[in-house]
């Protein structure tokens, strides 16, 4: 009776320690987190830019997360990541963020005022009393400081959520947004048709507008943090590359996207002067006229008569990281973490050796690339044979340095213009006011092809859009918040093998894996007939 009672009693002792010890573990867990993150670049664990950006918050600032109540089961996997990831932004900014998650369909004014702030509703299906149902629903987050906002419309996933929500911090806590210029008025890809997606994206960092020379009577504003000179195809004036030339001696920083080939929706390429190679070859950099083919490459649709095919197309270049090839410089934050993008009818780059330049090699394409020039078939049943060899080539470059003018030794260029155009105009340029020098060093960028940003290429390929903003924050935005964006762009491509190497492991299937079975089959069979005959002994 006695031995019952001790028993009972270290039994309930233990129920009550376990109890005791599950308070403990759940209140602690309630003031402090722990995650352990396994993937490879660390997805789910919040990075030190974020970090730096919270700790610095001097003031409240408020997260609404609009999400509704009644979701798809999958829907509610997502709404507690998205609130779990909003209480690590609350605790590593000491409670300066203040976090609500609201249902507006709750409140017919809160909706409505939901919506007007550009947060949709979104049609959702839900399987409920047996019966699938089309419901709407928010998915939605603001961010608000004073009497700035800034809006997510819509969270599908949490992969690039933190980048959204740090740099939508940063847009609010922030008094005024850089600018980015489009240069148009001589053919440029536009950003409301060609590169809808990219204005879009950038729009949420930035303010975005035109720049206009209109033939050089106008300079670029101080205001432009960054040019994007984007697949012109017209030619420029003398005096607008002046006034290029002069904004990067005042240190603004210039994306030049220029195609040497242009080539028609028909497949036809000719060989395009835009009026820059001169002054780009001023900076060190030399874009030849030719195009880049490489084995390494994407599939192209054709269509011959009634019939289309898919088809792997050299001039579509696939830049990869694998093993034996990186086409990325591993060192530079704006591709450190890519590893893939395509590139449509590129040309090479060349560096020259200039004086007080320096180089940052971004992309190259893989050992397995030649090029062609002069004549070019891009029919893709007539690719031409690498005549000159195999060779990487270089895609996108930086150079960097205290760029001396083009035209420190030329006198300013006259407008070609007539005098109706010129009436009323004031040249203000003089010899005395050019400035032969950059005073700090400056950054430029050169990419030999202008497509890769197109709409479908961007779909088709998204990393392509990574880079771009990637290069885009390194040049005037925060080069550290790079290092989040460019998070969970892991490509993990199949790895092609020889003929060879699939005939062993067809082999190894067929002959190998049946016989490791009857081993274990004998093994097993041998050990219990021991086993009986020691039993029969005993």
């Amino acid at each position: 009776m006695q031995k019952k009672i001790e028993f009972r009693t270290k039994v309930l002792f233990q129920i009550l320690s376990l109890f005791i010890f599950l308070v403990i573990i759940n209140f602690i867990s309630s003031k402090y987190f722990i995650r352990l993150d396994l993937t490879e670049d660390k997805s789910f664990t919040i990075s030190k830019v974020t970090k730096k950006v919270l700790s610095e918050l001097d003031d409240y600032v408020n997260i609404d997360l609009y999400f509704s109540e009644k979701l798809p089961a999958e829907l509610l996997t997502l709404k507690q990541e998205v609130i779990d990831i909003l209480k690590e932004y609350q605790a590593y900014s000491k409670d300066k963020i203040k976090v609500r998650v609201i249902d507006p369909a709750k409140d017919p004014q809160l909706k409505n005022k939901v919506l007007s702030m550009g947060i949709p509703e979104v049609q959702m299906n839900i399987i409920e009393k047996d019966e699938r149902q089309l419901i709407q629903g928010f998915l939605g987050l603001g961010i608000f400081y004073e009497d700035k906002k800034s809006i997510i419309p819509v969270i599908e996933e949490t992969r690039n959520l933190e980048y959204e929500l740090t740099t939508g911090i940063k847009r609010v806590i922030t008094e005024e947004l850089k600018t980015i210029g489009f240069l148009t008025g001589h053919q440029e890809k536009d950003i409301y048709s060609n590169y809808e997606t990219l204005r879009k994206e950038l729009e949420k960092n930035f303010k975005i507008e035109y720049v206009n020379l209109e033939k050089g009577k106008k300079q670029i504003q101080n205001n432009i943090a960054l040019l994007i000179i984007a697949g012109p195809k017209e030619k420029i004036s003398e005096r607008e590359k002046f006034e290029i030339d002069q904004y990067i001696m005042n240190g603004g920083k210039v994306f030049f996207l220029i195609d040497k080939v242009d080539i028609s929706e028909q497949l036809f390429a000719n060989d395009l002067d835009v009026n820059l190679d001169d002054l780009i070859k001023n900076y060190g950099i030399q874009m030849n006229k030719n195009l880049v083919l490489d084995r390494i490459c994407e599939n192209a649709g054709f269509r011959t008569g009634y019939v289309q095919f898919i088809t792997p197309y050299p001039y579509f270049v696939k830049i990869v990281k694998v093993p034996g090839y990186n086409g990325f410089n591993a060192l530079q934050p704006i591709t450190s973490k890519l590893e893939t993008m395509t590139f449509f009818w590129a040309s090479s780059i060349d560096t020259i050796l200039t004086p007080s330049v320096n180089f940052i090699p971004l992309i190259f394409s893989s050992p397995q690339s030649w090029t062609t020039s002069g004549y070019y078939n891009l029919n893709p049943q007539q690719i031409p044979a690498a005549m000159s060899g195999f060779k990487s080539n270089l895609m996108a470059v930086i150079s960097e340095g205290k760029f001396r003018s083009f035209y420190s030794d030329k006198q300013i260029p006259k407008l070609d213009l007539s005098d109706t155009e010129l009436a009323g105009w004031t040249d203000v340029r003089t010899e005395e006011t050019k400035k032969t020098e950059c005073n700090d060093t400056n950054y430029l960028l050169f990419i030999a092809d202008s497509d890769f940003l197109d709409e479908n290429n961007i779909k088709r390929v998204p990393s392509n859009l990574t880079f771009i903003l990637n290069a885009a924050d390194w040049f005037a935005l925060d080069k550290e918040l790079i290092t989040i964006r460019s998070r969970g762009l892991i490509n993990r491509e199949i790895k092609r093998m020889e003929e060879n190497e699939k005939t062993i492991i067809k082999v190894l299937n067929i002959i190998l894996v049946p016989i490791i079975v009857v081993v274990i089959g004998l093994v097993r069979f041998i050990i219990k007939k021991r086993r009986r005959k020691a039993y029969l002994g005993n």
